[in-house]
């Protein structure tokens, strides 16, 4: 069979690339759009509409020529389809998920929030139907990579505005410039798709159809096993099958309190990075990697096919070592904890968030700690961590494009994300020059050099990465592996056709 089955963990909450947030809607976007550029395999921006373009020497203006392609429905893609796809998102009173990435544009977030009313003075323009040139509110070295995620993606002018509602849900209006378009919704059901006859890669691709299900993993591995399952996220532990690893960019990690006793000391926060197992969260999840460093592995460095993670080295932190600790809590003034006193350990209550902090409690007491699992709302953990009414949390952050930056970049003095009060002029001056220089090779050493300085301070402890598994037939082949974990089918293909 040329159709292929992907089973999904749950269906996706959108059709629409603009409000793609969660892992079933990437996949569907992924699969029926193309961007200016697209990831490779090593999360590289690569040429995708655009065959080609310019950047100016200050790296604020971006022009763009796009390839002759054409719509699901025949009508050519043209620059004033992506102009209206971002003007569409900024537009005040949308709330798209990942809107912000759009405000890297000139006048965008203005736009967006009603300071500005003419959308003609946002950063984007269409010079003629195959020339894009877009301005950026400040240098973006990333900024190609933006350009290859769902937010950026165009859309088809004349069918988007005809069906404002419900364009996407509905295969004689969902219109798509990718290798795959809608053949088929049902809602509580399963999504088909089929070739996109106008593709402009007339090579791929290779598939006549997907259809994507989100059976739960009991029905999925009877399927699987049966045949009639060809790829299936997130697998049931222990099924046998053909496996893809990845790693997401999502990190699980602890936030110290640096404004107040007792995490305001460092030597104690170096007593807790040396004192937490992280293996033994491992070992109880299944499907996290131990993180040793802010950025996950996946995330490219300077020099083609270079990790940002291999090229910085795996292990910035310690592993456990609770004789250190010992001596780290008798050198801060607290033999076996002796002095400490409770310190609640602030968490979103899910089955995984209560391994993790039972692991932590019994790791610290172990050396005389009490540390005290407190579940909160999150309501009630962002109000808590907002005002500074905390000694130590479990947070999350999933990166939202494939650069450290986009990591990094949370734990700034003047970022919204950096709850734990952390400064340090040093690290932001290295942000700060990765963020304005365009030569990569000094790009890079700016973003590790903050790194290091961010680690060596530890305001954070880095406690996991997220890793996407997924189950192929063993006839399947060439599954990229893209952003996110997200399969990518357009060069996909079954062995014996």
């Amino acid at each position: 069979p040329r159709e292929l089955v992907c089973n999904l963990p749950a269906a996706p909450l959108s059709l629409d690339p603009t409000y793609a947030s969660d892992g079933p809607s990437f996949a569907l976007a992924l699969n029926t759009f193309v961007g200016i550029t697209r990831l490779d395999e090593s999360n590289r921006p690569v040429p995708a509409m655009a065959q080609s373009w310019r950047v100016s020497p200050d790296g604020l203006v971006y022009r763009f020529t796009l390839r002759e392609a054409r719509w699901s429905n025949g009508l050519p893609v043209t620059a004033g389809d992506f102009v209206f796809a971002w003007l569409r998102a900024l537009k005040p009173g949308e709330q798209g998920p990942r809107t912000q990435l759009l405000f890297a544009l000139a006048n965008a977030e203005a736009y967006h929030k009603g300071a500005i009313l003419d959308p003609a003075q946002v950063g984007v323009k269409a010079i003629d139907a195959r020339t894009l040139e877009v301005r950026l509110a400040k240098p973006a070295p990333y900024f190609l990579s933006l350009c290859a995620l769902p937010p950026f993606f165009p859309l088809c002018r004349k069918v988007v505005e005809a069906a404002p509602q419900g364009w996407s849900l509905n295969p004689k209006t969902a219109v798509s410039n990718g290798p795959f378009c809608l053949a088929s919704y049902r809602a509580r059901q399963r999504i088909t798709l089929t070739v996109n006859p106008y593709y402009w890669q007339k090579s791929t691709p290779r598939l006549q159809s997907i259809t994507f299900t989100w059976l739960d993993q009991e029905k999925a591995a009877v399927c699987y096993r049966a045949g009639l399952i060809h790829v299936l996220l997130n697998p049931k532990p222990g099924l046998a099958g053909k496996e893809v690893a990845g790693i997401s960019p999502r990190l699980t990690y602890l936030v110290f309190n640096l404004k107040k006793p007792p995490f305001d000391q460092q030597l104690l926060r170096e007593v807790v990075a040396i004192a937490v197992d992280r293996h033994a969260f491992i070992e109880a999840v299944k499907d996290e990697i131990p993180a040793f460093a802010l950025v996950p592995p996946g995330f490219p460095d300077a020099a083609p096919g270079k990790d940002f993670r291999a090229a910085g080295g795996g292990m910035l932190l310690s592993d456990r070592d609770l004789n250190l600790a010992r001596r780290y809590l008798v050198l801060a003034g607290y033999p076996n904890g002796e002095g400490l006193p409770e310190l609640p350990l602030l968490f979103v209550p899910n089955q995984r968030n209560e391994k993790l902090v039972q692991i932590v409690a019994a790791n610290l007491a172990e050396i005389g700690l009490r540390v005290v699992p407190t579940p909160v709302k999150w309501n009630e953990l962002e109000r808590r961590l907002t005002s500074g009414d905390f000694a130590l949390a479990r947070l999350g952050w999933t990166a939202e494009y494939p650069d450290a930056q986009s990591l990094l970049a949370l734990f700034t003095g003047d970022s919204p994300a950096n709850l734990g009060g952390y400064r340090n002029e040093a690290f932001d001056q290295a942000l700060a020059e990765a963020a304005s220089t365009m030569d990569p090779a000094r790009r890079m050493a700016a973003l590790h050099e903050a790194e290091e300085i961010l680690l060596a301070d530890l305001p954070i402890l880095p406690i996991s990465f997220a890793r996407i598994t997924y189950l192929l037939q063993p006839e399947l082949m060439d599954v990229v592996c893209g952003t996110y974990g997200t399969p990518l089918f357009y060069r996909a293909y079954f062995a014996a056709y």
